[in-house]
């Protein structure tokens, strides 16, 4: 339109966030201006659409005023509705729900995000914090091209062919065994876990990378990241439902492309990085990164890290705590290649040896002899086990939230508490 002049759009939200669209962000804040801007509820347009969509103005030409923006993908419902609460938020701009912003402070973030809710201190963290990129090394690990020829669960294949905690691919080379520990992502579980699956790499991976070079002409085009199979790492899904979670491996794993990695050279930093990673700040962080829950290498890159000296050793210290939390709890059902018996074998043993004694099994001895009772007793000891990983956890999570949130002067926008349902450990289940 002619210069200075308006023109007026709706179209999906994908613009405001994905990487494809970034240069077009960029061209809009240097030369033009975003006049208004409502992000709608899903379904407010047409009902029946999945499609997140928003509306807006743009102006042709730079403009000294701030754009106005209107969040109402909380308020559910037709476009009556939308309509009726932007109304509302003209007259009473104190909502919670609107929002008068400089364009240019989506300059300061990486990709720049129309992250028009960003808060001040969230913005600074960009400046003040150093990319993850610059001492954190993020990998997106291979695709096999026929997950059915190449990985199977541990348990179907012969443990004896099975080479574990390998240091390199020299060393996998040598033991001469087939199928080797494989991180494909999974579900959504923090700290440790989601180790079930083995590929088929014996020989240094020569099936897999043949298959991939007959597909492709090089197997390098799939088999990706070959240099940093069987380090130690911090991991998480690719693509989520929800919350994002960060695992730790330890050597001897290969990656897949849906269970990327991030590598370091010293330690100290990986698990200071890794408490922040499973941080509240992170999530509310990687929101305005990647608000659309597919987590790609390069959002993890670029997220800002403010490490504080004098909190290294309390976060790994932490952090470590968790890992060993959350690796017990794996490591207590068959599921894992560690299990080593069934806790109630264990409880019956510990009684009889009387190396557990308290109130429960006094009681026990005093009133009971049968085996129906003794198997009530032991899930008694297992339910309070469970519940006292699960509370500790929680305690320590919480614990690594106050350090962030303090680093990064949230406190007036974030609370360290954690939501059960986001403690990724098991509790007793009758």
């Amino acid at each position: 339109c002619k210069k200075n002049g308006y023109s007026a759009f709706m179209t999906p939200n994908v613009w405001m966030f994905i990487k494809s669209y970034e240069k077009l962000r960029g061209y809009i804040i240097n030369s033009k201006s975003i006049d208004s801007l409502v992000q709608m509820a899903k379904g407010a347009f047409y009902k029946e659409a999945t499609v997140d969509v928003c509306t807006f103005v743009l102006k042709n030409g730079k403009s000294i005023q701030k754009s106005l923006y209107f969040r109402l993908t909380d308020f559910k419902g037709d476009m009556d509705v939308q309509k009726e609460k932007v109304l509302e938020a003209l007259k009473e701009k104190s909502c919670d729900y609107f929002y008068e912003t400089d364009e240019q402070n989506f300059s300061e973030i990486p990709g720049s995000p129309i992250a028009y809710w960003v808060s001040n201190n969230l913005l600074n963290s960009f400046k003040r914090g150093e990319a993850l990129k610059l001492k954190g090394d993020t990998r997106q690990g291979m695709a096999t091209s026929d997950n059915k020829r190449f990985l199977r669960l541990w348990f179907e294949v012969d443990e004896n062919k099975i080479g574990l905690n390998c240091l390199n691919a020299q060393e996998a080379k040598r033991i001469q065994k087939k199928w080797f520990p494989y991180n494909k992502g999974g579900e959504f579980r923090k700290w440790y876990g989601n180790i079930e699956y083995v590929i088929n790499y014996e020989n240094d991976g020569y099936e897999v990378k043949e298959y991939a070079a007959k597909l492709y002409q090089s197997p390098s085009r799939t088999i990706k990241s070959m240099s940093e199979y069987f380090k130690n790492c911090i991991s998480w899904s690719k693509i989520s439902s929800g919350s994002i979670a960060f695992r730790y491996y330890p050597n001897g794993f290969i990656f897949d492309v849906a269970g990327c990695c991030i590598f370091y050279e010293d330690r100290q930093i990986m698990f200071y990085d890794f408490g922040f990673l499973n941080s509240s700040v992170s999530k509310s962080i990687l929101e305005v990164i990647s608000p659309t829950l597919n987590y790609e290498a390069g959002h993890i890159a670029t997220l800002p890290i403010i490490r504080e000296a004098n909190q290294i050793l309390k976060v790994n210290r932490l952090v470590k705590n968790n890992i060993e939390i959350a690796r017990c709890d794996w490591n207590s059902f068959e599921t894992s290649w560690d299990f080593k018996e069934h806790p109630f074998i264990r409880f019956v043993k510990c009684i009889r040896t009387k190396e557990i004694i308290n109130d429960e099994i006094i009681s026990f001895y005093e009133h009971n002899s049968k085996v129906n009772c003794l198997i009530e007793l032991c899930y008694t000891l297992w339910h309070d086990e469970c519940y006292e990983r699960f509370s500790k956890l929680k305690q320590v999570e919480e614990e690594l939230n106050r350090v962030f949130i303090d680093s990064y002067s949230l406190n007036d926008e974030l609370t360290p508490e954690v939501d059960d349902k986001d403690v990724t450990i098991r509790k007793a289940n009758l």
